[in-house]
C-alpha cells in the first residue's frame, strides 16, 4: 500500500484498526512509516516518519527495532541529509538495539551521496 503510495489508506486502516480495539505493534508502526515515506511530499513525509519514530519510543509496547531504524536511515540517506543520518545513527548506538548489515550500508550509502 505504501509503495504505492496509498498513504491517505494506509492512515485510514490504522485508524480503523485502533478504533476496533486492535493495538497496534512494531510491525504496523514500520508500515506507516514506510507507507509515509513513499509519498509525493518527501518532507512532510519524512516529518511524518519522525513523529511517528518519536511515538513509538515513546511507548512501551512497540520500540522501534532494526527494521524501523534502517527504514529511516535508507530516507535520510535518500534525502541526503546526512546529519539525521548521524542523528539517527547515534540514537540507535544508545538504544539496546543492534545495528545489521543494512545499517551500516544505509549508512555507507549516505556519505556515499554526499561525495
Amino acid at each position: 500500500m505504501g509503495r504505492k503510495g496509498q498513504t491517505r489508506m494506509a492512515m485510514w486502516l490504522f485508524s480503523e484498526m485502533r478504533n476496533t480495539g486492535c493495538r497496534p505493534d512494531t510491525s504496523v508502526y514500520n508500515a506507516l512509516i514506510s507507507a509515509h515515506l513513499h509519498s509525493r511530499d518527501k518532507t512532510k513525509a519524512l516529518a511524518k516518519a519522525v513523529g511517528y519514530f518519536e511515538k513509538m519510543k515513546a511507548s512501551e509496547r512497540c520500540k522501534p527495532n532494526i527494521v524501523t531504524y534502517n527504514i529511516l536511515l535508507r530516507a535520510f540517506a535518500q534525502a541526503r541529509n546526512v546529519e539525521q543520518v548521524n542523528s539517527l545513527f547515534k540514537d540507535l548506538d544508545e538504544s539496546i538495539v543492534s545495528p545489521d548489515i543494512y545499517t551500516f550500508n544505509g549508512v555507507m550509502d549516505a556519505y556515499g551521496k554526499m561525495g
